[in-house]
């Protein structure tokens, strides 16, 4: 899985993805500099999905949500309103500030 960073800020990326058994990770805080394309790591192995979706939350360094969406997720007290991404090329892109 490989995010790009296409906003005119550095940002903090979350990501939502189903593994490739299948399971619903949520990783996340993984810095890209504005202009940064980059494969992601969770647990010291690269993610992987099978799935076409992909959901996504990415704040700037002070905190400020920046790419978000309308999917609401919760983890740890905190909701997070993610992005969808569908795959529907088998290439596994998320580009933030699309």
């Amino acid at each position: 899985m490989r995010v790009k960073n296409q906003c005119s800020k550095d940002l903090d990326v979350a990501i939502r993805y189903k593994n490739i058994s299948g399971n619903w990770i949520f990783a996340k805080w993984y810095r890209l500099d504005s202009g940064e394309r980059s494969f992601l790591k969770h647990d010291n192995s690269r993610m992987k999905t099978k799935s076409a979706v992909i959901y996504s939350y990415a704040k700037t360094i002070s905190g400020t949500p920046w790419d978000t969406g309308p999917y609401e997720f919760a983890s740890g007290g905190r909701v997070y309103e993610m992005k969808k991404t569908v795959d529907k090329e088998g290439v596994t892109d998320i580009v933030l500030c699309d």
